[in-house]
């Protein structure tokens, strides 16, 4: 039974049970912001297939969390507004703002794409404000991930488990085996998302907890871990890679969890097992090749090294984004492909100030997430989601994905209020449970040394020393 606390008239504290109409008004709290949450992570595939009245399914399904956020919880939106990451962020599209506007071409569609994820993520920080909340969208993710993951292996894993003689034929088998694919979704912004889940069933994974529960997370990190090697994104297979290998460590440092990793050799051998062919051949053939001409090298290869040949161009304040798609990246040898790269395409969109803001984005997330409290069970979770879009940024210059708004709103969720509380509501709380604490020991103290009144039943004798007749 839920059980609050109380002072009774002596000063004792005393428990107190709560009635089912509160504990069922708690969980349809619990399920309502789930929902709104999660309608948005289930639209991201959808985004630019579905539209209605011009916009798209995706930002149609961010309106009722706004809704609920300026309706219910204005005080904490705004709160979170003043958090140091999203300062960070909103700083970064002031500076592109004010950069783009001096450059010829100015074009600001991207700088207010990245707003509008800023915006997304503080709509999560705000809805989600409770350690079970936060589980069930974790949750929602997982549940989202396993059926992207699902998708992709029943339709599209025969046709990528086929190895290619090098990367370009890899790339190629990679290419005709989606051409009829009915998302209209980019490979690698898929990979990473079914590779989210399979993060956050890691994390549940390595937690302590009943075995069957734990199996049933195995089996979930296994279908989505093979899902996202489906797409054949080596930028997506590192980051989980990566993300899952710094939550082991972190297990086989806590003696309480080392016991998971039984559980997790055997997982982790199974989702080697089922690599896709053409996956391994484009991770084998990665980087730059011997004896081939640059114009042949593969994507990234071509793109580092043009920034690295024009980086006299654009080290300072940048080139602009409407001139680097207008004509300047086509002249400068990127063959009017992105950078492939957040840091890179910051820098090069807008100079060394915007490459500063975004690491400086970084590691506000990371003292943020040091906030975070030590007994959340899902602080693991939020770990391996900060690792996966750190590495993300290093293989994608979409810089406004709505992925980064969900990783961002989890992360400012579990830190900044602390279960719906503001820090000096939370240091008001604490100090107030230390001080009940103190009066129930103090009280408890007091009875055990306050001597006890003598009874006229101790003056008795023992019932052996009476007689019969």
């Amino acid at each position: 039974m839920i059980r609050s606390h109380a002072i009774s008239a002596d000063g004792i504290l005393r428990s107190r049970p709560k009635t089912k109409t509160v504990r069922r008004r708690a969980a349809e709290n619990v399920w309502l912001p789930v929902i709104l949450v999660a309608l948005p992570i289930i639209a991201i595939p959808f985004e630019n297939q579905y539209t209605f009245f011009g916009v798209s399914l995706a930002k149609l399904t961010i309106l009722p969390v706004g809704a609920v956020a300026l309706l219910l919880y204005p005080s904490r939106l705004f709160r979170l507004l003043k958090e140091p990451v999203v300062v960070a962020g909103l700083l970064f599209v002031a500076w592109g703002a004010i950069s783009e506007t001096f450059h010829s071409n100015s074009n600001l569609e991207f700088l207010y794409r990245v707003l509008q994820m800023l915006i997304f993520a503080t709509l999560i920080g705000t809805v989600v404000n409770t350690p079970r909340i936060l589980s069930g969208v974790l949750a929602g993710v997982v549940a989202v991930s396993v059926l992207l993951a699902l998708y992709l292996i029943f339709n599209f894993y025969g046709l990528v488990d086929i190895g290619g003689g090098d990367f370009k034929a890899a790339s190629s088998i990679r290419k005709q085996a989606f051409e009829e694919m009915s998302l209209q979704v980019n490979l690698n912004i898929l990979a990473y998302t079914v590779a989210m889940g399979a993060v956050i069933a890691a994390a549940k994974l390595l937690e302590r907890g009943r075995i069957l529960i734990r199996i049933i997370w195995g089996g979930a990190f296994l279908i989505c871990a093979v899902g996202a090697m489906v797409p054949a994104s080596r930028g997506a297979f590192l980051g989980l890679l990566c993300s899952c290998g710094v939550l082991v460590l972190r297990s086989v440092r806590s003696a309480n969890r080392r016991a998971s990793l039984i559980l997790v050799i055997p997982v982790a051998i199974a989702s080697f097992i089922f690599m896709p062919d053409s996956l391994a051949t484009r991770l084998s053939f990665s980087g730059k090749q011997d004896n081939v001409a640059i114009e042949k090298q593969e994507g990234r290869v071509r793109v580092y090294t043009a920034a690295l040949e024009s980086f006299p161009q654009y080290w300072a304040f940048g080139i602009g984004i409407g001139r680097y798609f207008n004509g300047w990246s086509q002249l400068n040898g990127f063959d009017g492909l992105g950078p492939h790269n957040g840091f890179l395409a910051a820098w090069i969109y807008l100079g060394l100030p915007s490459f500063l803001l975004l690491c400086l984005i970084c590691v506000m997330a990371a003292l943020q997430y040091q906030r975070m409290p030590g007994h959340w069970l899902d602080k693991q979770a939020i770990l391996g989601l900060l690792v996966l879009a750190l590495l993300w940024l290093l293989f994608t210059h979409d810089l406004y994905l709505k992925q980064f708004g969900v990783v961002l709103g989890l992360l400012v969720c579990a830190t900044s209020a602390n279960v719906g509380m503001s820090t000096r509501q939370l240091r008001r709380a604490l100090s107030s449970r230390q001080r009940l604490m103190r009066i129930a020991a103090a009280n408890a103290a007091r009875n055990k040394t306050a001597p006890q009144p003598q009874t006229k039943s101790a003056n008795l004798r023992p019932i052996s020393h009476f007689t019969v007749g």
